[in-house]
């Protein structure tokens, strides 16, 4: 067998999945997977109906059980809902993939309350509602995956995103306290923190300066591809992964901690 194209095979025949940001790069990565996986998807886009539709398309071409929502995810009553119409169409969720997020770049000086709020609305608040909204059936029924992703900027300091490290930081509170929380009940929760990712918007608009700085402060020098990530969640998703949780699992090709440590 050769190593290099060995792939781990994960089955969640009749299971229940929640992926937000889902209708590109690596949301929809995680909805194909958990979809050829046998995971019946719930995915939830933020406004682009077109591509929402066209995501639960493809993945019931692919003879996956798929259904979409569309909420703006700085509205708990739209996160609410939509979460709710999935449950509602799938039954009790058996793994949440906390994706969605802001990434956007602004000066503190330019940075205004309301970006700020809405940046922790959306990256920290809306993973929260969602979490709330499955626990109770996870632990009730004693099995449940939380998966939020992070970023590198929690632990790298950037003058431009300021509102997205500190969202982000939060997120890994969150992760342990909700850990806590389901752990006698054999529900983990845990965060991916991936690095530089090759996604296909990446490559639509290369940016030289990015992989100036991939070969700079990635010890592999190189950008991570999607599934290097998404199998990553797939296996904290799975009954291997039963007694990992709390844990904050690094996929930077060394990025962190070892540049940060030099």
């Amino acid at each position: 067998m050769n190593a290099r194209r060995a792939t781990v095979q994960f089955d969640f025949s009749g299971c229940s999945a929640l992926v937000t940001g889902a209708t590109s790069n690596l949301g929809l990565a995680f909805a194909r997977a958990l979809a050829r996986a046998g995971a019946a998807v719930g995915v939830v886009g933020r406004s682009d109906r077109s591509a929402l539709n066209q995501v639960v398309s493809e993945l019931r071409a692919s003879g996956a059980t798929a259904v979409g929502e569309l909420a703006d995810f700085s509205d708990i009553a739209a996160v609410e809902a939509a979460a709710a119409k999935i449950t509602d169409s799938l039954g009790p969720i058996d793994i949440l993939i906390n994706n969605a997020a802001i990434r956007s770049q602004r000066l503190p000086s330019d940075l205004t309350i309301e970006e700020w709020d809405r940046t922790f609305a959306v990256n920290l608040r809306a993973p929260f509602v969602l979490a709330k909204h499955v626990l109770p059936a996870m632990l009730t029924r004693k099995f449940g995956r939380i998966i939020n992703i992070g970023g590198l900027n929690m632990w790298w300091a950037s003058e431009a995103t300021a509102h997205v490290g500190a969202a982000k930081a939060g997120l890994l509170g969150l992760t342990t306290s909700l850990a806590m929380y389901g752990a006698q009940s054999g529900v983990t929760v845990n965060t991916i923190v991936p690095g530089f990712i090759d996604t296909p918007s990446y490559r639509r608009s290369p940016n030289p300066s990015r992989e100036e700085t991939v070969n700079r402060l990635v010890p592999m020098a190189r950008s991570a591809r999607m599934d290097e990530v998404v199998d990553t969640g797939m296996f904290l998703a799975s009954s291997s992964a039963s007694y990992i949780t709390g844990q904050t699992v690094t996929v930077s090709g060394g990025a962190y901690p070892m540049v940060a440590a030099n």
